[in-house]
């Protein structure tokens, strides 16, 4: 396999890779829980809000304290609307919009945002990859992103496309290398004998946990002092998407794809269950920055709701 596949921000596309077909964890998984924790805090502030105003009226008061209070109340309704709405980018979706790709078969599954799952023979479609600079493809809240596109075999233009990977960093570079390594996995280079690989994404068989989604989420900060620092931020975010993943589906495979991706007893696999997170720095440092941040958001939140009492 090629080396490039070693760096953990790239093992994290992958879900399970065997001799038979590569999985992927599929479009915007990257940013999955942000829009729920944003949406989640801001939720605790507005009840918050409505409580205050809503004590206030009950109990009485001066006449334009009462009229501030029922416009606040008003708005503060119209606003948990948006809030909700936005809190639905995340929940009650598909816990990944997962991709395999079968070299045995020639074919590629891909679930869409539609919860419909597709497939197209690999002879059939022609792979691109896009970043935000003047695309207009590029997904909402991923910088950059990998299409598959559908041939039409007669006129040769794309009928349909669909997205299978999603970076919100921007780097091209990176989904440019997942491409290579997908193309070179299809025209037999490769295989898991010959891979560097020593960490895989949750599946589409099962839930994340908890543990996966801080790992997931203090990747992005390289220095073990800024993981401290942002914890706070970053624990907020790690709870929007547990929220966001544990309120979701598992992807339902049709009976054509677990038939076409099956493996046989003897076949082995790598996926999340035989991952060698042993690194005191990957593994048990974020945990112990999650708890920190996690601490100090609780007493952030009750100090706001005791100085509204007060």
């Amino acid at each position: 396999m090629s080396d490039f596949i070693s760096p953990r921000d790239l093992s994290y596309f992958i879900t399970r890779y065997n001799d038979k077909y590569i999985e992927l964890v599929g479009t915007i998984n990257d940013i999955r829980g942000r829009n729920a924790s944003l949406a989640l805090m801001f939720i605790a502030f507005i009840s918050g809000m409505i409580f205050l105003s809503t004590y206030i009226l009950v109990n009485g008061g001066p006449s334009y304290l009462m009229w501030t209070c029922s416009i606040g109340l008003i708005f503060c309704f119209i606003f948990l609307v948006f809030l909700l709405k936005s809190l639905m980018f995340d929940a009650f979706r598909l816990t990944q919009y997962a991709v395999r790709v079968n070299r045995k078969s020639q074919c590629i599954y891909i679930f869409r945002h539609n919860k419909t799952c597709v497939k197209w023979s690999w002879e059939n479609v022609r792979c691109t990859v896009v970043s935000s600079t003047g695309q207009e493809r590029a997904l909402n809240g991923a910088m950059a992103s990998m299409w598959v596109n559908l041939i039409d075999k007669d006129s040769n233009e794309i009928i349909d496309s669909a997205p299978i990977a999603s970076d919100s960093l921007n780097r091209r570079e990176l989904l440019e290398r997942l491409l290579l390594e997908i193309s070179d996995f299809m025209d037999y280079k490769n295989n898991l004998n010959s891979v560097d690989l020593d960490f895989c994404s949750p599946g589409s068989t099962r839930r994340e946990g908890l543990k996966f989604g801080i790992i997931h989420a203090f990747s992005v900060i390289h220095t073990a002092a800024l993981k401290l620092i942002g914890s706070p931020i970053i624990s907020a975010i790690v709870l929007g998407r547990w929220f966001a993943i544990y309120t979701s589906k598992l992807p339902k495979w049709s009976d054509e794809a677990k038939s076409d991706c099956k493996l046989e007893d003897d076949e082995m696999s790598m996926d999340w269950s035989n991952n060698k997170v042993d690194d005191f720095w990957i593994g048990a440092w974020p945990v112990i920055c999650f708890f920190v941040g996690f601490f100090v958001d609780v007493v952030a939140l009750l100090y706001f709701y005791k100085s509204l009492v007060i």
